[in-house]
């Protein structure tokens, strides 16, 4: 593992990719409260677009250390606190190696098998978790996430949220990528999961709050209030 920290003082922050219009704030506000109480968030890449700059965004949003696993050589600015590893071909063995120096945050690009197993484990014990995958579809983005309640071997993940990340369309060309949606994920008492649309973007690249979700009650019981008025549909 070749480990290198980021000297860059630039914001790697959610709020950075709000201002580049890359996300809205509702979305922005919600991820970044999954995040401070350590809720696993799937990030879903559509046509080849890198989760990366998502990732490295949802790390900046932490307050502590970080680690930051990645399977392709990605190019990735990363907040002061986290550590990078290339993991080249022994990815689960460098996704133990982050999990040995106890850091509370774990993101993950392009995880192989037995590296999901590993972060399956860590989500476990408390460790916040954020998973970036390339799909081609919502389920084949759940189902390679190994999503609890989609998947169909174990172990697997109980993710939160998922946000689906695309190249943006030209009317929205001011970033390089773009959320196209954010989802919730619940599951009923016989863990069966399903998606629940929170926040989406039309034609024109304008990002419209679409219901309120679940997921507030789950952050109230952390100490996270978030203002479901943001999430009302106008």
């Amino acid at each position: 593992a070749v480990i290198t920290r980021s000297r860059s003082k630039r914001s790697t922050g959610l709020d950075g990719l709000v201002q580049e219009h890359a996300l809205s704030p509702p979305a922005a506000e919600l991820l970044a409260a999954c995040m401070q109480v350590r809720l696993p968030i799937l990030v879903a890449g559509f046509g080849g677009a890198h989760t990366a700059v998502l990732l490295a965004a949802l790390m900046g949003s932490t307050p502590g250390p970080s680690a930051y696993v990645r399977g392709l050589p990605t190019p990735t600015l990363l907040p002061r606190h986290c550590i990078a590893l290339d993991a080249g071909g022994a990815m689960a063995a460098t996704v133990r190696l982050a999990l040995a120096s106890s850091t509370p945050w774990l993101a993950l690009d392009e995880p192989d098998t037995l590296a999901l197993e590993e972060a399956a484990w860590a989500a476990t014990t408390g460790v916040g978790l954020a998973v970036g995958i390339r799909a081609e579809s919502l389920l084949h983005g759940l189902e390679r996430a190994r999503t609890a309640g989609i998947a169909h071997t174990q172990p697997a993940i109980p993710y939160a949220l998922v946000a689906l990340w695309e190249h943006p369309p030209e009317t929205n060309a001011r970033t390089a990528f773009s959320l196209r949606q954010l989802l919730e994920i619940q599951r009923d008492d016989a863990g069966q999961a399903t998606t629940h649309e929170v926040v989406t973007r039309n034609r024109r690249g304008e990002f419209l709050v679409t219901a309120v979700p679940f997921l507030l009650d789950t952050l109230r019981t952390h100490g996270v209030h978030l203002d479901a008025a943001k999430f009302s549909p106008r």
